[in-house]
């Protein structure tokens, strides 16, 4: 049986594809936001030592300022002066 969530989730996509389809890109934008709100909350952050082809000396190194997943990375590289 499917979980509840995906389930939830691939109806609120199907939902906003037939209002783009339907030109109503208000509602098919509410929907869309309703899905990556739901799965926003559960997304896991990609850990940066899982990344392919990262220098190990690099991730210990970032790990060691407290960054320790692609999200991280991101917020911290937003502006010039949090580089």
């Amino acid at each position: 049986m499917k979980d509840q969530k995906t389930d939830v989730n691939n109806h609120l996509r199907a939902i906003g594809l037939y209002y783009r389809f339907a030109s109503r890109p208000d509602l098919s934008a509410l929907a869309s936001n309703l899905r990556e709100q739901r799965i926003s909350s559960a997304r896991k952050p990609f850990e940066l030592k899982n990344f392919k082809g990262v220098n190990k000396k690099h991730v210990i190194l970032l790990e060691r300022e407290g960054i320790r997943n692609a999200d991280q990375m991101l917020e911290l590289g937003k502006t010039p002066a949090s580089r």
